[in-house]
């Protein structure tokens, strides 16, 4: 599902919110790496009946994730969408928190977890308004395996 995009400076970073940190940490680590003039975080409560409901509570995704950023050194600018709740809001209600900024982004950089990146790509060209935009997504790189492996060890 990886599509192993190399990552690299764009003029928006849009981190996909998810009960997984390390997708937070991959883009605190990217950002000390590439210029992005924007970064946004987009995630609300979701999964409230299942297994993959967060275990921080009821906490948005974004602003977990912005905390997990801001502890680990980031201290830009973070534009917070918090009512997403599957990949399609994240495309849609990010584009309308941006637009609402008068922000018309022609580069993006997706962050998610490694087996989403396909989903998260494909969904982005689908529900993004602007066409023309280019649109690049990446993961911590890792074997389905290795990523498995390592959800199992966090929560033990």
């Amino acid at each position: 599902m990886q599509l192993h995009d190399k990552p690299e400076s764009a003029e928006c970073m849009i981190v996909l919110g998810s009960r997984d940190d390390r997708v937070a940490l991959l883009a605190t680590e990217l950002l000390t790496k590439h210029t992005y003039e924007h970064v946004l975080i987009t995630g609300g409560v979701a999964h409230t009946q299942d297994m993959l409901h967060a275990m921080w509570g009821e906490v948005a995704e974004a602003e977990h994730f912005a905390s997990v950023m801001r502890q680990n050194g980031y201290q830009g600018e973070l534009l917070l969408e918090k009512e997403a709740r599957n990949t399609g809001e994240n495309a849609a209600f990010s584009y309308k928190l941006l637009e609402s900024k008068g922000i018309r982004p022609r580069s993006l950089l997706l962050v998610t977890k490694p087996y989403m990146e396909r989903r998260a790509k494909a969904t982005f060209e689908k529900q993004w308004p602007d066409q023309g935009v280019t649109l690049h997504v990446t993961s911590q790189a890792t074997s389905f395996n290795d990523y498995l492996a390592m959800n199992n060890q966090l929560i033990q």
